[in-house]
């Protein structure tokens, strides 16, 4: 299964020019791997391990943009005044 994971994130990553899904995909097959190992204790731990790293690196990411490009306008709220 975890040979399946790194190939479909890996072909993904390479048709959709997006270096970073390939870290995903590792990221992925390798807690589908300890999963696989270690059973039902660590296999979850793993994956919401995973999952977390995922999330964290995309609000980093979103923060980065917003600073980048904040809204036009200010701090006006939504009555636009």
């Amino acid at each position: 299964m975890a040979i399946w994971i790194a190939v479909v994130f890996g072909l993904l990553a390479y048709y959709m020019d997006f270096g970073r899904l390939y870290a995903y995909g590792l990221l992925f097959a390798i807690s589908e791997v300890l999963w696989g190992l270690f059973g039902n204790p660590i296999g979850p731990i793993a994956h919401t391990v995973s999952g977390i790293v995922i999330l964290l690196i995309g609000l980093v990411l979103l923060t980065r943009f917003l600073r980048k490009y904040p809204l036009p306008g200010g701090d006006r709220g939504n009555d636009g005044q």
